[in-house]
């Protein structure tokens, strides 16, 4: 994969950005006659920032897509934010989607306990999403967030369970909705101390009005970052996930995970980390029949040239 972009002031108002991109795939399957299958993906884009007023940003971005399967594709957003005071400001957005299937959904081949294999004859998702949202920041430092959305999905990519056959992907005729609202918090303790959360409320139908699979109705991150010395940080994170039917359209089960990370500034330009997932061993899936990993620890060190 390939990616450029170019970034510049027109006007003491208008900023401009300008980029493209490539990305090449190749897979190979024991399925396929020609033993493997090969995609291109190309896209260019262009955004445009207007600073109307000292209080008002639109924003304007178009983007062309080109598949070698599925030919080109253009999409766009519109957005605006509107500063009320210093303390409150307003947002809405208007976008367009495209994402066309992946070369695995499309072709891959696992014939194992579960059997799956991709479809070829799938068709790319087409989106529409709506959103409105404000942020209000308090005297102390603390902050809101709220933001209502709406999408509107063409086509939307799904799975089929045909267990105990060969299971499979296909396309939702007519439009799938997802809808909701995202709440979002910071409140800082001290100056060591930020306490976070955010919270999604999803509802979500097919074109027969029929709940989609897999997709959680409530879904909330709590947790809090410390800033231990001038070169340590600290992090605590629980995410509980709740109300989600399976493809067979029984509920499966809650969960709650909680996880921590640890990182340390060895220089301006490297920093070492380590992080352990699911802290207290949880038995949970998000699939049902698909096991998840147990408690798990990283380490690394990230460095910026």
């Amino acid at each position: 994969r390939l990616d450029y972009s170019a970034a510049t002031s027109v006007t003491d108002q208008v900023d401009l950005t300008l980029g493209g991109d490539y990305q090449n795939e190749k897979a190979e399957y024991d399925n396929l006659t020609s033993g493997s299958e090969n995609i291109d993906i190309w896209g260019i884009f262009a955004e445009t920032v207007y600073a109307a007023t000292p209080d008002l940003d639109l924003i304007g971005t178009v983007r062309h897509d080109n598949h070698s399967s599925f030919g080109g594709e253009t999409t766009g957003r519109i957005a605006v934010s509107y500063s009320q005071s210093e303390q409150l400001t307003l947002r809405g957005a208007w976008a367009s989607g495209y994402r066309p299937p992946t070369i695995d959904e499309l072709f891959g081949n696992y014939p194992g306990g579960f059997p799956f294999a991709g479809n070829p004859d799938l068709d790319p998702e087409k989106s529409t999403t709506y959103e409105f949202g404000a942020d209000y920041v308090f005297a102390s430092g603390a902050q809101i967030s709220a933001t209502a959305f709406r999408s509107e999905i063409d086509d939307l990519i799904t799975f089929q369970n045909n267990f105990p056959g060969v299971s499979t992907l296909v396309n939702v005729s007519g439009k799938s909705k997802r809808q909701g609202v995202e709440l979002g918090a910071t409140v800082p303790l001290n100056e060591m101390i930020e306490l976070f959360g955010a919270y999604t409320y999803l509802d979500t139908e097919d074109a027969d009005g029929e709940r989609l699979q897999r997709i959680p109705r409530h879904d909330l991150v709590i947790g809090a970052r410390a800033a231990l010395t001038n070169a340590i940080d600290a992090q605590v994170v629980l995410n509980h996930v709740a109300n989600r039917p399976d493809d067979n359209g029984q509920e499966m089960d809650d969960y709650t995970l909680v996880s921590a990370s640890l990182s340390y500034q060895i220089t301006e330009s490297a920093q070492a980390f380590v992080r352990l997932v699911n802290a207290f061993d949880q038995d949970y899936q998000t699939i049902a029949g698909y096991s998840t990993p147990e408690r798990s620890v990283f380490f690394g060190i990230r460095a910026a040239f």
